[in-house]
């Protein structure tokens, strides 16, 4: 009885969290002889973790990634020309927080989409929106904007992410003799208009 009327009053106040996790943890509070503090807290950090993951999950939907694409699915086996060292920095979102632009450059086939998915998708579980464009595409739709007349309306959608991501299908023309097979460019949003 108690039971159904704290689920009740926990999904009259939109407490899903709690809604899902309560009954599991009344049974392990009681199991644990916990104190009622360390109860509250259990259930308040399942209430955390459930508005975590769903704001995550919508963002990551806006986004429009193509592919459910993780950095740990990345594939060391297979040589791609990145070292694990920067893989790991990557990972970290230190250029989101260094505020830096970064730009992926690499052959067809060595993982550019699926690093900037995967990238996008942990901006997004970190509550960071970010918009996902394939370059083609994203040229597409300048054109498109323009001949509408709906250029500034783009711009402004574009920008209401703070992370814009896009990636290329193949590596663009070098001079020199043997490109790299990676090109990881990093430089600070403030300076890159200048």
């Amino acid at each position: 009885m108690i039971s159904d009327q704290t689920r009740l009053l926990a999904h009259q106040l939109r407490l899903f969290g709690i809604h899902g996790h309560m009954e599991r943890r009344a049974a392990e509070a009681l199991a644990n002889q916990m104190h009622p503090l360390e109860f509250l807290r259990l259930l308040l950090e399942d209430e955390a973790l459930f508005r975590k993951d769903r704001v995550a999950k919508t963002l990551a939907t806006r986004a429009g990634f193509r592919s459910q694409a993780a950095i740990e699915d990345w594939d060391a086996t297979y040589d791609r020309g990145i070292v694990k060292a920067k893989l790991k920095e990557l990972a970290t979102l230190a250029f989101f927080a260094g505020k830096e632009n970064l730009l992926l450059f690499g052959k067809t086939g060595e993982g550019k989409t699926h690093l900037a998915v995967a990238l996008g998708r942990r901006l997004c579980a970190e509550g960071i929106s970010t918009t996902f464009v394939p370059v083609n595409l994203l040229f597409e739709e300048i054109a498109a904007a323009k001949a509408a007349g709906k250029y500034l309306q783009l711009l402004q959608q574009l920008n209401r992410a703070k992370v814009p991501s896009s990636t290329t299908s193949g590596c663009a023309r070098t001079r020199t003799r043997r490109p790299p097979r990676w090109s990881i460019y990093s430089r600070n949003a403030t300076n890159a208009a200048s």
